[in-house]
């Protein structure tokens, strides 16, 4: 029951961490993006996409497994609930894989089309953060 309660407690801690990462990367991208001195940002870029390699990308996996693992652990996995927020959790991964993505093309000095869609990313990586947070909080109510 102990390995339990430290497991959520890390994967709490790895989901707040995984989420603030995406949602600043993604509106400084966002605001970098919208200003007209590109040359200056190549600085910028390369920060944050070391960041992402060394931070964001090795906790996306930590929050996948330790969430599998709670699934597992308290055998709730088949609840509607827990779909949900996976569902919610693959579309957020696919956010920050996108993210990398364009992060590596920018510190390579090609530009990726499009780049005013983060401005929606950081929109729709909050939205589903509260999204889990509020399956996560009211899951009895949901069964």
């Amino acid at each position: 029951m102990m390995f339990y309660i430290w497991l959520k407690a890390f994967h709490v801690v790895s989901v707040t961490a995984w989420g603030g990462c995406i949602v600043g990367s993604t509106m400084a991208i966002a605001y970098q993006s919208s200003t007209s001195a590109q040359p200056a940002n190549k600085t910028m870029y390369l920060q944050l996409h070391l960041w992402t390699k060394r931070v964001t990308s090795p906790t996306t996996f930590v929050v996948w497994l330790s969430g599998v693992g709670l699934a597992l652990a308290a055998g709730d996995y088949s609840q509607r609930w827990v779909v949900a927020k996976m569902g919610a959790m693959l579309v957020l991964t696919a956010i920050q894989a996108v993210l990398a993505g364009d992060l590596a093309n920018l510190v390579s000095g090609r530009v990726p089309s499009g780049l005013f869609k983060h401005r929606y990313f950081a929109m729709w990586s909050i939205l589903l953060l509260w999204l889990i947070v509020c399956l996560t909080v009211f899951r009895g109510s949901m069964v």
